[in-house]
């Protein structure tokens, strides 16, 4: 996997973590497994870009963008997700990119 799509990938599956916990329909769930989601995804992605052979980095990541998509089913998409999706079809950029210029 190109290390754009990873990058961009991850910061999605951060960002729906992100999102679930803020959510107005906010879920136990997601509450208890979102802020590990998160730190996951912050203490792995350096390796995961730059050992590519790391098979175990890259399957908690994997594991991370699974969960992280849990979360967000139990607690709909917000703000950051619903402005990417809208402004898909006027940048080019990736998914999790455009997700991660909205974040701040």
């Amino acid at each position: 996997m190109p290390d754009k799509i990873l990058l961009s990938s991850s910061m999605d599956a951060f960002i729906q973590a992100f999102e679930a916990i803020f959510s107005k329909k906010t879920h136990q769930i997601s509450n208890n497994i979102a802020p590990t989601i998160m730190y996951g995804i912050l203490k792995n992605l350096k390796n995961s870009l730059y050992k590519k052979r790391d098979l175990k980095t890259l399957q908690k990541m994997q594991e991370f963008s699974y969960l992280s998509g849990i979360c967000i089913s139990y607690s709909r998409t917000g703000f950051i997700h619903t402005t990417s999706v809208a402004l898909s079809k006027y940048f080019p950029q990736l998914h999790g990119e455009l997700n991660s210029i909205i974040f701040p």
